[in-house]
């Protein structure tokens, strides 16, 4: 996807509810206030809406990483499920195939 479109993209806020996500492209960097931050370009199953969603939490990476092994190596193309553990900001992600 070129630069303009990526940049174009929405966050998609997890929060405790599941969310079927099927990713797009391997990471790439975002800059923010604080520098830069990994992200991932995402499409919500559900909605066939495109979003990225940031993946620098430590939970993100444990529950990701088994998946991405599955995967060859890499994230393009991975399905999974995500949600938060609880309504908490810092909530643990809790990620399943």
């Amino acid at each position: 996807m070129n630069e303009m479109k990526k940049s174009a993209l929405q966050q998609l806020r997890i929060g405790e509810g599941w969310i079927r996500l099927k990713i797009h492209g391997e990471p790439y960097v975002m800059p923010t206030r604080n520098g830069y931050a990994p992200v991932l370009e995402v499409e919500n199953r559900h909605s066939a809406t495109r979003h990225f969603i940031y993946m620098s939490a430590k939970t993100f990476m444990e529950g990701i990483e088994p998946l991405r092994d599955v995967n060859g190596g890499v994230f393009d193309g991975l399905v999974f499920r995500i949600r938060k553990e609880s309504g908490d900001r810092f909530a643990k992600f809790i990620i399943e195939r």
